[in-house]
């Protein structure tokens, strides 16, 4: 009988203490969890140096310290093999694919390399494939001569490593986020998409005047220099607006009026209007990848003119 009335208690006993160890355990996951969040999270400032109007930003390939060229309108990562020594984090296939630079009017076969270790700034990049070319086998006539007088710059950095994190792009800086902080309330958003060439496009309004005003597909291109207007048309939308003088060009909520734009006189055009590196002047660009949205956040204190010193408007 006292064994009966002990059973319950003890039964009662065992199941508290089992609760009481599925508690622990999901804490203790909740901890664990945690620190993963924490340990993955992204928050990296990479600062931007400005050569002849390029943008170009501090990179590490194995031991060697140099910069890249930071192109928005470049799909895939381009490293320049021949200024890198066989000691670097480099492993070369037997791969191929023919890569063009349009504003430098030339072609080249680059080859398939796979990075083992690639540092952005403070921003590690491990095991991705990258495309190699030999910036010597290119004519020169080609090359801008910034590019080939300057033998730490080893390549053009694509929008290919950026693709799993919010990019934040200033005049000064690069900020690369994984967690989106205050910029779900930006306001100025524009939904874009990745089209067959892997390029950033979104829809914007631009005419003569801000009253009668064409949509248009755009595409952003920090290639484009602060050499040149941070309007680009292309010619066949330029006959479309017959030519205007000045333009003006809404960008989400933001206006912008220009007195002069560029027209480049190439047959590649990626897009009826390219918006360059000058726009940086004014604006901060947000580019969130997994909302497939860009954002431009108009600075407090604008940093320089839109417009181009006289003499300069031709890259």
């Amino acid at each position: 009988m006292r064994i009966r009335r002990i059973m319950p208690r003890i039964f009662l006993i065992v199941l508290l203490l089992i609760l009481i160890f599925i508690i622990f355990i999901t804490k203790m996951n909740k901890i664990n969890y945690s620190k993963n969040i924490n340990r993955t999270k992204v928050n990296v400032i990479i600062p931007v140096r400005i050569v002849d109007g390029q943008m170009t930003v501090p990179v590490q390939i194995g031991a060697q310290r140099g910069w890249m060229v930071f192109d928005t309108g470049a799909p895939f990562t381009v490293v320049f093999g021949d200024r890198l020594s066989t000691s670097t984090a480099l492993t070369i296939t037997n791969e191929a694919k023919t890569v063009s630079f349009p504003f430098w009017e030339t072609s080249v076969v680059a080859r398939i390399g796979l990075i083992k270790s690639l540092y952005v700034g403070k921003l590690s990049i491990n095991n991705r494939k990258l495309l190699i070319v030999d910036i010597s086998s290119i004519n020169k006539k080609n090359v801008p001569k910034w590019i080939s007088d300057n033998k730490d710059i080893f390549g053009i950095l694509g929008m290919d490593l950026f693709e799993n994190y919010t990019l934040i792009i200033s005049k000064n800086y690069l900020k690369i986020i994984n967690l989106l902080d205050n910029y779900h309330k930006q306001v100025s958003k524009l939904k874009f998409y990745i089209n067959n060439h892997l390029h950033i496009k979104f829809k914007i309004k631009i005419g003569n005047t801000c009253k009668n005003m064409l949509e248009s597909n755009a595409v952003l291109d920090t290639g484009m220099g602060y050499n040149v207007p941070p309007i680009i048309l292309s010619p066949k939308f330029a006959k479309r607006l017959h030519n205007p003088k000045s333009l003006c060009v809404e960008l989400a909520n933001h206006h912008i009026r220009l007195r002069q734009y560029g027209m480049q006189a190439k047959e590649y055009y990626p897009s009826d209007v390219i918006i360059g590196s000058r726009i940086l002047n004014h604006y901060k660009i947000i580019i969130n990848y997994s909302e497939r949205w860009i954002a431009f956040e108009r600075l407090p204190q604008p940093q320089g003119s839109l417009e181009v010193p006289l003499g300069r408007q031709e890259r």
